[in-house]
């Protein structure tokens, strides 16, 4: 996306105000859902949990409103994910700090010969990982495009694993329709 900016803040109004500033046209907000003081069109990417409660029993950080609209999309119905590897090596180690790590297992060819998993939002240390390439004998990292750029600098051999989105045209649809009538 090369004409997107990417703001991080905490206070989202001082984001959104920030982008508006710079000329954006449509703002993007992650994780929003629980700002019902910010007009926006909700979208949920829904996944089965056994657990249905919000935080600290459960894994939702907000109940889902009756009232409240959102567009609810789940993979294999509304998207469908296509991984790849680019960079492969003879011998990877998955190194990962994003929620759900476990959910990548499915994409993972033979060569990937270990798999560590820090916590979300880890943030990695150089030499931390050239142990974990020395300990396994391996030829590369395999990452995420998201754990990649808190390890730009490093100077160390990594593998990706590449995601792309097969959208399904009514939820384009959707976007499109509110984006339409907003502005």
């Amino acid at each position: 996306l090369p004409k997107a900016i990417v703001i991080v803040a905490e206070n989202r109004v001082d984001g959104i105000l920030e982008a508006k500033s710079m000329g954006a046209g449509i703002i993007f907000l992650d994780d929003a859902y629980s700002k019902h003081f910010i007009r926006k069109f909700d979208l949920l990417i829904m996944s089965p949990q056994e657990n249905p409660f919000c935080l600290p029993s459960g894994p939702y950080r907000e109940r889902l409103w009756a009232g409240k609209k959102a567009l609810e999309v789940q993979e294999e119905k509304d998207f469908t994910r296509k991984v790849t590897i680019t960079k492969g090596t003879s011998r990877m180690i998955l190194v990962s700090a994003i929620s759900k790590p476990q959910r990548l297992e499915p994409y993972l060819t033979p060569e990937v010969v270990e798999k560590i998993f820090f916590p979300d939002h880890y943030a990695f240390k150089k030499k931390q990982l050239e142990e974990i390439l020395r300990k396994n004998n391996a030829d590369s990292l395999l990452v995420t495009r998201k754990d990649a750029v808190k390890m730009q600098g490093f100077d160390l051999p990594l593998s990706y694993l590449e995601l792309e989105l097969d959208v399904d045209e009514n939820v384009h649809q959707s976007v499109q329709d509110y984006v339409r009538i907003s502005h």
